[in-house]
């Protein structure tokens, strides 16, 4: 777990560099994270607050808040969110390795391109069959994710490469089917 309270955007960058995590690109995988609460467990929080300086001026200039970060979070479901994003590790990947279970090491390695937006859609819960994760010629929802199937703004993703990505995912166990839903093995 990687915990932080109350620390600013400075504080954050230095804490994922001392974690393995050399990019300041991180923030964005905290941020997606505090959008999308549902993918935590339930000993897990992220919140990020803002402070705003007082001042007589405030109403007639620009201000700048403080922004705080709070959070406690597996350190493997920050990798996983990192690599779906496209983060950019300037240090490489090999390093967020450490210290991760070999299993979950090991699941992390083998994510594809072509499956972060299928891994995205199954993070964020809801989906029950593979027609679920069909968006073909429908617009793509996921476009800040590296595609190779976005064309146009569309996804140009067919059902059956879908169902292929899904059961290669359930096949090597990085997702499972729990409940009629899907759930990524992290």
């Amino acid at each position: 777990m990687l915990k932080a309270e109350n620390i600013t955007r400075n504080d954050l960058i230095e804490l994922f560099k001392s974690e393995g995590f050399d990019s300041s690109e991180m923030i964005s995988v905290i941020e997606f994270l505090d959008k999308n609460k549902k993918v935590l467990k339930s000993k897990e929080y992220v919140e990020i607050g803002y402070i705003f300086p007082r001042s007589k001026m405030a109403l007639f200039s620009c201000v700048q808040p403080t922004i705080r970060y709070t959070f406690k979070i597996r350190k493997s479901l920050l990798v996983l969110v990192a690599l779906i994003l496209g983060v950019d590790f300037e240090t490489g990947l090999e390093s967020l390795y450490l210290g991760l279970d070999g299993k979950i090491n090991q699941i992390i390695h083998s994510i594809r391109d072509d499956e972060k937006c299928i891994l995205h859609d199954v993070i964020l819960g809801g989906r029950k069959k593979i027609e679920d994760f069909d968006f073909f010629e429908k617009e793509c929802v996921n476009s800040y994710i590296k595609c190779g199937f976005r064309e146009d703004g569309l996804c140009r993703r067919p059902l059956y490469e879908t169902n292929a990505i899904v059961k290669s995912l359930v096949d090597r166990e990085t997702v499972f089917v729990k409940r009629g839903k899907y759930r990524v093995t992290l």
